[in-house]
């Protein structure tokens, strides 16, 4: 999803640069504001990833993050899945690991998301300043 609007926004996330010239047509309101839902997903997952696994991982925690994933459609999870479940997933060692990788990845797409933020906010003052 996030390459759609990086493209929608004429943002390339390798070079973290606008393809667009300065001066171009406003994006898309719809796009803009995917945008910063997806923003607002990447900070809840980083927060309660950072909450799991600075202790031992409580059912609420667990469960806020099965709600997060189930409600943004993350992930294709079983919906017999339960908390309690995922608890026990997240209780060993090496699913801990694993979290904290994609923990680390996910910090690397927040970074992107950030700078488009920040390019397509850019954009539209200037066209705004230009109106």
């Amino acid at each position: 999803m996030s390459w759609e609007v990086f493209k929608a926004l004429g943002f390339d996330p390798n070079s973290m640069q606008s393809t667009q010239p300065g001066g171009g047509p406003a994006p898309p309101q719809d796009v803009v504001d995917c945008l910063h839902n997806l923003c607002c997903i990447v900070s809840q997952l980083l927060q309660i990833f950072s909450s799991v696994l600075s202790s031992a991982p409580r059912l609420e925690e667990v469960q806020m993050l099965l709600s997060i994933l189930h409600a943004n459609k993350i992930v294709n999870l079983d919906s017999r899945l339960t908390a309690k479940d995922f608890l026990d997933c997240l209780v060993q060692q090496d699913n801990r690991e694993k979290l904290s990788n994609g923990g680390n990845q996910l910090l690397g797409v927040k970074e992107v998301l950030d700078r488009c933020v920040g390019v397509t906010c850019q954009h539209i003052n200037f066209n705004k300043s230009q109106a």
